[in-house]
């Protein structure tokens, strides 16, 4: 018996080896785009990434090249190269890669394939800056001083006159109606809503809502720009157009009327979601799994078999 469990943990190993080799070192070729969108001017290229033990990867579309080489020790090694866009004239370009990889211990190369886009458009035209309001400057009137001692009066008369004057400033006349005025308060006025008529980030819906401030977007982790477009009446918009999104997990807008100011923050959720080709053909590699798993337990069972039997053997042959 302690036979045949040494068999079936070697066939539960070799299985194992079986499927999760295929995909240790698989070759494989990608080709990525800097950003989805860019400016008119604005710097923007395509990266090929090759892994592989020897390569033969051309590039042709939007930019062109070729990447060709192997590795000394015959070893998988990952080679990068990054083709420059020119982005003088808006439009929609694409780039793919084609050719061959030859993974490490194979003499068998696998055809690569993929592709790439960037959209470039036109640098939209800076809002209209509102000037500031002008508050008007009332000049003042200069007092012309009287003559305290007109018509040559002398100095008692004038005494007399202002002690006059003193009593009736001091003399206070109250309205008994005015004794407990009743002050009605103002209520507060509600701002101005945002008039926002689009918001919108190319390539993505965020269900955007006037009265949410919080949203959460998923995005390729490589991507290093995003595009914005809001556009409203009479209102001011900060950080609109192109976003350079490299190492930052949100992006904060900034949108204001006369009478209000709203942030709007979008939370950025940076996962693997770019369009990565593996060269191995998946449906291959399932057959092929698949195959060895049928043959591995057909071998298990022919060595349960065996065994069983040579036991049952073994036992009648000492009871007799």
């Amino acid at each position: 018996m302690k036979k045949c469990i040494r068999k079936i943990l070697f066939s539960i190993i070799v299985l194992g080896i079986a499927i999760i080799s295929p995909n240790v070192h698989a070759a494989s070729a990608t080709i990525t785009a800097s950003a989805a969108t860019v400016y008119v001017g604005d710097s923007a290229s395509f990266t090929v990434t090759v892994n592989g033990a020897a390569w033969d990867v051309y590039v042709t579309g939007a930019v062109s090249g070729s990447i060709v080489g192997y590795n000394a020790d015959g070893i998988n090694q990952t080679t990068p190269q990054s083709f420059a866009l020119n982005t003088a004239t808006p439009g929609v370009y694409t780039a793919s890669i084609s050719g061959s990889v030859t993974e490490q211990d194979s003499d068998e190369s696998t055809p690569v394939g993929g592709s790439a886009t960037i959209t470039v458009i036109e640098r939209p035209a800076p809002p209209p800056v509102t000037p500031a309001p002008v508050t008007p400057t009332v000049p003042t009137t200069p007092t012309t001083p009287t003559n305290p001692n007109p018509g040559g009066t002398t100095n008692e008369n004038t005494n007399i006159n202002n002690a006059d004057s003193n009593a009736n400033n001091n003399t206070t006349v109250t309205n008994p109606e005015e004794k407990n005025p009743t002050v009605e308060k103002e209520q507060p006025k509600e701002p101005k809503p945002l008039d926002i008529t689009k918001f919108e980030i190319l390539g993505y819906d965020i269900k955007f809502k006037n009265d949410v401030t919080n949203y959460e977007l998923k995005i390729d982790k490589n991507l290093k720009k995003l595009y914005l477009v809001i556009e409203g009446n009479e209102i001011t918009v900060e950080g609109n157009g192109i976003v350079d999104i490299t190492n930052k997990d949100k992006i904060v807008v900034k949108i204001k009327n006369s009478e209000q100011e709203v942030d709007y923050t979008i939370n950025l959720k940076k996962q693997a979601l770019g369009a990565v080709v593996q060269t191995e053909d998946r449906g291959n590699i399932f057959m092929a799994t698949t195959i060895i798993f049928g043959w591995s337990t057909i071998i298990l069972a022919i060595f349960l078999v065996k065994d069983i039997t040579k036991y049952k053997k073994t036992k009648q042959e000492q009871s007799l």
